[in-house]
């Protein structure tokens, strides 16, 4: 059973397409305690899922394992993605889809201290920009 919260979300209305505004800070009371200076140290990343479902969400130490952030369908309907911006570093994380834990053969694989299987990334201090609107549909 995932007991799980939801991130704050902000969806805004432009042209036929929705920009999500994702605010990890605001997650947790963890995160509304970060400085302004981290804030702004942000990244975007773009996450991707390719491996079917019908709902999916994402989370993991960029979220304190404590929010979960849905992920949107692109358009052509073959995967689902979502921009997030995240500190520069390594990260793991982990994808729930249709309510099970999963993690992508897409992304590297590490075991936590617990066994479990997570995915993880490096994030670079700079990243190339994508246009997120390309890639996610309504």
């Amino acid at each position: 059973v995932l007991n799980l919260h939801h991130p704050q979300i902000q969806q805004e209305k432009e042209t036929d397409h929705y920009v999500i505004e994702t605010k990890l800070n605001t997650a947790t009371s963890e995160l509304t305690e970060e400085s302004n200076d981290e804030e702004h140290s942000r990244v975007p990343y773009l996450f991707r899922w390719t491996e079917g479902g019908k709902e999916v969400f994402i989370l993991g130490t960029f979220t304190l394992w404590k929010a979960k952030i849905p992920l949107k369908k692109t358009k052509d309907e073959s995967s689902f993605a979502v921009m997030l911006f995240v500190r520069p570093g390594y990260h793991e994380f982990k994808f729930v889809v249709d309510n099970k834990w999963r993690f992508s053969k897409h992304f590297p694989t590490t075991h936590d201290q617990y066994g479990n299987i997570n995915n993880y990334i490096e994030i670079p201090a700079k990243v190339a920009p994508v246009n997120i609107m390309d890639e996610i549909m309504v």
